[in-house]
């Protein structure tokens, strides 16, 4: 027994050192991770993703068990990883109001977002949004300025700081910038400050923000020298694009017939107007159910934009592309030997080599797979087998679009060749990405159960 007793006391500071390297995630209950954050008097970092989630995978590879990152994040916060689309996961992906992945929100001990911030990002560059988390943390709480919302406070300072907090936090709100703008005289709603807040906030059509903008953009280009007016019409541009997602998302066929005019009206070139009014009136029928014009304008969507493409051209154009923003590093005037550099250069090589060709083959893919989710007619699951085999023409080895192939095989009753195209998936996953291949396996095993 003594000799047991020295040999634990002699690896247990190897096991804790284990312990420490990298990001240690509580397990249990949300209900548990906000008593522990109080009774130890910490934020919570929440990492919000989903199994499907590239960037997700990447940051479990190659970030959150960085020994640095551990060491300030299990210093700083209690850690906590959450499915977004799975129990728990639902509920506080809608209470925070994420709708991209991976998003890190910053929580205090009350539940009140502290900070946010979305997407991978190597390990340094990761350690800074944690101090600006950290910092955030210092000042006053959105709770602060939201009760003392409710308790009838709207003087201009005030509602200005309010929208500069939650803008911090990732959030938008029309509502109170026309607060803001019905609390100042009228011959300073064009003023520095104002205006940078306009842009800063693109807001929602047919609000009184939207339209000081969208009604002086001439005086802005004469008061805000050299570029305000490239602001004022980014920003309404970044406006009327969240007006029709909202209006998707709400099921407003009023907003998202305004968004829609306002898009052609402001763009800058029309044919751009059409095609993106185009791409979301397939999102606006598929979230309405109105699954007849759904298919309606995905067909139409393909006719006209995609089937057409030529794709040798396109392949020549990703070469130029890829020649060009690869050309720093291989010259040595980016360096790609650093942990951030190799980052980009990685990034670069995965993605520019194909991003026309690429982006091609997703518009084949996302048809397909919308039609996987929406129709039962076996012509046209048979048409969407059709664009499913078009994108792995053009990019053979990608594992999403192989997944949406066997699912549509599968839909279509052809069961043996739907097994084995998934497990194709499974073993390019495998090598390319292994920490997808969970999810891939248990749509195989529900493909094998039949209960798909």
């Amino acid at each position: 027994m003594k000799s047991r007793a020295i040999l634990l006391a002699l690896f247990l500071p190897l096991a804790a050192l284990a312990q420490e390297t990298g990001i240690a995630f509580e397990s249990g209950s949300w209900k548990q991770v906000v008593a522990k954050a109080k009774a130890e008097n910490k934020l919570i970092f929440l990492d919000t993703y989903t199994t499907w989630c590239g960037p997700c995978k990447w940051m479990d590879k190659n970030v959150y068990p960085d020994a640095k990152v551990g060491q300030k994040f299990n210093a700083a916060f209690i850690n906590y990883k959450i499915d977004a689309e799975k129990g728990e996961g639902i509920t506080l992906a809608k209470k925070y109001q994420v709708t991209a992945y991976p998003t890190y929100l910053f929580v205090s001990a009350d539940e009140s977002l502290v900070y946010r911030t979305i997407g991978s990002r190597p390990a340094a560059q990761f350690i800074e949004e944690a101090d600006k988390a950290v910092e955030a943390g210092q000042g006053r709480s959105i709770g602060a300025y939201e009760a003392d919302y409710a308790a009838g406070k709207r003087d201009a300072v005030f509602l200005s700081e309010f929208l500069q907090k939650k803008k911090t936090l990732g959030y938008n709100d029309s509502k109170l910038l026309d607060e803001y703008l019905s609390a100042l005289p009228a011959d300073s709603l064009l003023s520095a400050p104002t205006f940078a807040l306009l842009v800063a906030n693109p807001p929602r059509v047919g609000t009184k923000a939207f339209n000081t903008l969208a009604d002086n953009l001439d005086k802005i280009r004469e008061l805000h020298r050299p570029v305000g007016q490239q602001k004022a019409q980014m920003a309404l541009q970044n406006g009327i694009l969240a007006s029709a997602r909202a209006a998707i998302k709400e099921k407003d066929r009023t907003l998202f017939d305004q968004a829609l005019a306002a898009n052609t009206k402001f763009a800058r070139r029309p044919q751009d107007a059409l095609r993106l009014n185009d791409d979301l009136t397939m999102d606006f029928y598929k979230a309405t159910k109105d699954l007849d014009k759904y298919a309606e304008s995905t067909r139409k969507f393909l006719a006209t934009y995609v089937e057409n493409s030529n794709l040798d051209s396109l392949r020549k154009l990703d070469e130029r592309i890829y020649a060009q923003v690869s050309q720093p590093y291989l010259s040595g005037k980016k360096d790609s030997t650093s942990e951030q550099g190799k980052t980009e250069y990685d990034q670069i090589k995965k993605y520019a080599r194909a991003m026309n060709t690429g982006q091609l083959a997703n518009q084949y893919n996302r048809a397909a797979w919308g039609f996987y989710e929406t129709v039962s007619d076996k012509k046209q699951l048979q048409d969407a087998l059709g664009w499913s085999k078009r994108s792995l023409d053009i990019t053979p080895g990608n594992t999403a679009f192989i997944d949406t192939y066997a699912h549509l095989l599968y839909k279509l009753g052809q069961n043996k060749e739907a097994l084995q195209w998934q497990q194709k998936a499974i073993d390019l996953a495998e090598v390319s990405e292994p920490e997808g291949v969970k999810g891939y396996e248990e749509t195989l095993q529900k493909m094998k159960n039949k209960t798909l």
